[in-house]
């Protein structure tokens, strides 16, 4: 069942990146679950090599385009302006 779960995760993520016009400042957390997930199915173990290996190759290229999108010039300003909401909202 846990693992079913993950795999709706994984699903509704593909939903929200496949959607027209994805939130950049929640791009990054649902990068960061993937990754999670990803790396606990790997670790359990009860896949065949040939997943835990396509799992593995998920993650990389994962890794990557988290490494681009960080380094994104509109990746900073909009996680600026979202944590400038969040401190505004706190007051």
């Amino acid at each position: 069942m846990f693992t079913t779960l993950r795999f709706q995760s994984l699903k509704d993520a593909t939903l929200l990146f496949s959607s027209a016009t994805p939130n950049l400042a929640l791009v990054i957390p649902v990068m960061d679950r993937i990754d999670k997930i990803l790396g606990n199915l790997v670790d359990e173990g009860s896949f065949v090599p040939a997943i835990v290996v396509a799992m593995g190759v998920a993650r990389k290229t994962l890794n990557r385009y988290y490494s681009l999108v960080n380094s994104s010039p509109v990746y900073r300003i909009a996680m600026r302006e979202s944590s400038n909401l969040f401190i505004l909202l706190r007051l």
